[in-house]
């Protein structure tokens, strides 16, 4: 995360393209995307912004078409201030979106991600 977020300093939502479509967030089709731009000769800033934008738009997508209105998000990828910016820029006003704050969001807070989704959707 931190390595991909060193390659940008700045992103336009206007040119990002995402590699997989709305429903069909399938890792083959992102990896064939990246390739594909690199055979081109895309630069490495914009497809690691189309990559980023991927993950993004995917996850508002489906927070979205799900009718979710609260997002919690954990794991070292969401130290990238990129993903989170985008992520912050895509959301409609009505999702509301929540990062660590007190706790570090590095992979060893995942199992409190696991309580709390516990406690408070899979109990119910």
């Amino acid at each position: 995360a931190i390595l991909l977020e060193n390659k940008i300093s700045t992103y336009n939502l206007k040119t990002c393209v995402s590699y997989v479509s709305d429903d069909n967030f399938d890792g083959q089709l992102i990896i064939s995307g990246v390739y594909n731009d690199l055979l081109k000769g895309m630069e490495t800033v914009q497809i690691v912004q189309n990559f980023l934008f991927t993950i993004a738009t995917f996850i508002i997508k489906m927070a979205t078409n799900k009718n979710y209105k609260y997002v919690a998000f954990s794991g070292g990828v969401f130290q990238n201030t990129t993903l989170v910016d985008m992520l912050l820029e895509l959301a409609p006003k009505e999702l509301k979106l929540y990062f660590h704050k007190d706790l570090s969001p590095n992979d060893e807070n995942i199992s409190f991600g696991q309580l709390m989704y516990y406690l408070h959707i899979k109990k119910e």
